[in-house]
């Protein structure tokens, strides 16, 4: 593990597709710097994530600020928008989604070179006791391996989005709520001409 962004890069360009395990004491910082540069520059990337994580959208953020993330999509298993919005500035285009279904870690990065996919749990810390995690890597561009570990996520993500926009839709055609007309007492004319300057100004403002 202490070695990992060494060692895994190896083993995928020996393997482009494998699987291997750790004791749970592999953190998402060290995968996805293992594995993103396979990718290229320019990168896209969609992440699979259950639970919201801020050391995980902080590494996201600097990859952002080293000027090679291009754009993220972020699912979770409930709504997380203000969550991880907060951490990047708002020209950044972010996109957050959310179902219950989403159970399992997914990083699907595609850049200038092709893909690079990682299927396992993404976590920011290390697991407090050993256990074993297995993983499912893949790097390259080849089309029948990239849709075997992405058509459902791909297929889940194309439904949500068809999902959010019909409710953003329905939000936009419905009106606003009319504000109530508050109802204001008739201005009295004054009976005689006052000289007395706080009654005065209390007509001029009314």
């Amino acid at each position: 593990p202490c070695c990992i962004e060494r060692t895994l890069p190896l083993l995928i360009k020996e393997y482009p597709f494998c699987t291997w395990q750790s004791n749970g004491d592999v953190t998402f910082e060290k995968i996805i710097k293992a594995v993103s540069h396979l990718a290229g520059t320019n990168l896209d990337i969609t992440l699979l994530l259950p639970n919201t994580e801020l050391p995980v959208l902080r590494v996201l953020d600097w990859y952002r600020r080293r000027g090679w993330l291009r754009s993220l999509t972020i699912v979770t298993t409930t709504d997380a928008t203000a969550t991880i919005c907060k951490e990047f500035p708002l020209d950044f285009p972010v996109e957050v989604l959310s179902h219950k279904s989403i159970t399992d870690s997914l990083l699907i990065i595609r850049g200038s070179d092709g893909y690079a996919i990682v299927q396992g749990p993404l976590h920011a810390t290390p697991a407090t006791t050993p256990t074993v995690e297995r993983f499912t890597t893949y790097a390259g561009n080849d089309k029948a391996k990239i849709e075997m570990l992405t058509a459902t996520t791909m297929s889940r993500l194309a439904n949500l989005r068809r999902k959010k926009k019909k409710e953003e839709e329905a939000q936009a055609a419905s009106p606003e709520p009319s504000s109530p007309v508050k109802e204001t007492a008739p201005v009295s004319e004054k009976s005689d001409s006052s000289d007395d300057s706080d009654s005065s100004e209390t007509h001029e403002n009314s």
